[in-house]
């Protein structure tokens, strides 16, 4: 099972992502793809599903979007509303900063009553109002870890422009982070590069490692087999 396997290190751990569709489809489309998507991946050996949260992020850039941000549904509605008879394991973003404490412990016990997984991300951009920050969200999650686990994410090409993207994992993971999944590699050496660095703190400081995913293009998917310094690379297919 996912969770075992997330809390004992074991390698070989296989996930997919997915976006949920676009907030305004109406439900009869949405169950429609929810089926889609259900009869999919109900073939494939994979150990979670990954629904993702779509953030608009333009702020973070000068260059203009070459198409207007269009929002989601909430991937925890879609997931529980509509994939329910998917019977694999569900991993679910949310961007923390966006709500309250009482929000994201309200969030996490319904997470927690489906059985589903968080993984909380950043704000979109640095000057968004914080509400609650990511230790802060990291210690309400806590009551919850005996029975769950919680990822995080990694940005390759962040640590390439500031090189401490492996300080921010190390302080991840005493917040009690299990699992990092990083943005998709178009990079590999950007990707080596981090876990490299990580795995040099780690042996430094005698900390055990964590699995990292690495999302690939598909295309890519039959071409890497990944092995770096113990740190064991699996994939995850959009």
């Amino acid at each position: 099972m996912f969770l075992e396997k997330i809390k004992s290190g074991e390698s070989g751990v296989l996930l997919y992502g997915i976006t949920p569709p676009k907030a305004g489809t109406t439900p009869e489309r949405v169950a429609e793809i929810a089926q889609k998507t259900i009869e999919r991946l109900s073939t494939l050996d994979i150990d979670a599903l990954v629904v993702y949260d779509v953030q608009d992020e333009s702020a973070r850039t000068k260059e203009e979007r070459p198409f207007p941000f269009l929002n989601a549904l909430d991937p925890l509605v879609f997931a529980s509303g509509y994939l329910g008879t998917l019977k694999i394991p569900k991993i679910i973003y949310r961007p923390a900063g966006k709500f309250s404490t009482l929000e994201l412990s309200d969030w996490l016990e319904e997470l927690h009553e489906y059985n589903f997984y968080p993984v909380f991300v950043g704000i979109p951009a640095p000057d968004y109002p914080v509400k609650t920050s990511l230790p802060e969200a990291y210690r309400i999650w806590s009551k919850h870890q005996n029975t769950s686990v919680i990822g995080a994410v990694t940005i390759p090409e962040r640590h390439e422009v500031l090189k401490d993207e492996d300080v921010r994992m190390l302080d991840k993971m005493s917040c009690g982070v299990s699992y990092f999944i990083s943005q998709c590699v178009f990079n590999l050496d950007y990707a080596r590069q981090v876990i490299e660095d990580l795995a040099i703190s780690c042996n430094r400081q005698q900390i055990p490692p964590r699995l990292s995913f690495l999302p690939l293009p598909p295309a890519d998917l039959l071409k890497h087999c990944i092995l770096w310094s113990g740190w064991v690379f699996t994939y995850q297919m959009n």
